[in-house]
């Protein structure tokens, strides 16, 4: 769902709506933490982006996350982009692009 617009300028009937964005909006908690991920979900298909790309440091090859995700330890991808933002891998003599996406405590890919 995307707003736009003031929510206090929002019409009579979608002013409770209105209300509980803007609620949501200003909610702060001290106990609040950004959400660091266990480990990743590692996506893979052959292709290439533009800007050339990085090297494959992991153990298991790229190749092998093409048909099934693999998971990755999330402290083992801190200088790699993470959710819908891809990279560019260079294995071997294949190029991939792979993607990282965070998982859920309890959650397998």
């Amino acid at each position: 769902m995307t707003v736009i617009g003031d929510p206090g300028q929002s019409a009579p009937g979608l002013r409770p709506l209105a209300a509980l964005i803007d609620d949501l909006a200003r909610f702060d908690h001290p106990s609040l933490r950004p959400y660091e991920p266990g480990s990743y979900a590692v996506s893979a298909r052959e292709g290439v982006l533009p800007g050339g790309c990085r090297s494959w440091p992991f153990k298991e090859s790229p190749a092998e996350s093409v048909f099934a995700p693999r998971t990755l330890p999330g402290d083992s991808l801190r200088d790699w982009p993470t959710g819908t933002s891809p990279a560019s891998v260079c294995a071997g003599d294949k190029t991939y692009v792979v993607t990282f996406r965070p998982l859920l405590p309890g959650e397998r890919p």
